[in-house]
């Protein structure tokens, strides 16, 4: 034998379904303070980690651009240990002829330069060239005035002076070349003085 149960109104059933719908929560429009602050939290910190970025990544560049012209002369002067002649590495703006002026961020050339005239003659070999370096940036040799470090068949550099990058937001760097043709960083020039952009 089935048995059923009947809920008639009014009983215990009934009221619980309307106890039920009573306790149902209301839909809320807008946003709590909670999550407005946890919001602007998260968007604080997204924006703080896209500048740091930036600047982790300009920093890497410059230090990249640093290496790399260091490393250009060192080639300048084991080719012309290894040529037996003089290797002359020169401001270019045009990556054929030595151009005379301050700016070495317009790229430089290196080239065996036998009989010193700080140019390119026909008995002359070009060795390497390099582009433009990124902007902003300014690479400077010493007061401005020398467009070009020329080595001897011995290694040794002229002039020694210091090559000064600068960059907006940085220190600047310095690349001392000493008249043995060897080059170190610093923050300083030859002299000891810290170096300003």
């Amino acid at each position: 034998m089935v048995r059923r149960r009947i809920f008639f109104p009014g009983s215990g059933f009934a009221a619980h379904h309307r106890h039920n719908l009573r306790q149902a929560p209301r839909l809320q429009a807008g946003l709590t303070l909670v999550e407005i602050l946890v919001s602007l939290s998260i968007t604080i910190i997204l924006a703080g980690l896209a500048m740091g970025s930036h600047s982790i990544y300009s920093n890497f560049s410059t230090v990249s651009e640093v290496n790399s012209f260091i490393s250009d002369l060192y080639f300048s002067r084991s080719e012309a240990l290894k040529r037996h002649t003089t290797v002359t590495i020169c401001r270019s703006s045009d990556g054929k002829h030595c151009s005379k002026g301050p700016d070495w961020q317009t790229g430089w050339i290196i080239f065996s330069d036998k009989n010193r005239n700080r140019e390119i003659d026909d008995e002359d070999q070009l060795l390497q060239i390099r582009d433009a370096l990124s902007q902003p940036v300014s690479l400077t040799l010493g007061s401005g005035f020398y467009y070009y470090i020329m080595f001897s068949d011995t290694g040794e550099a002229y002039p020694r002076n210091t090559f000064k990058f600068c960059r907006a937001g940085h220190l600047p760097r310095g690349i001392i070349l000493f008249a043995t043709g060897r080059a170190r960083i610093s923050q300083r020039d030859s002299s000891g003085k810290p170096l300003k952009c």
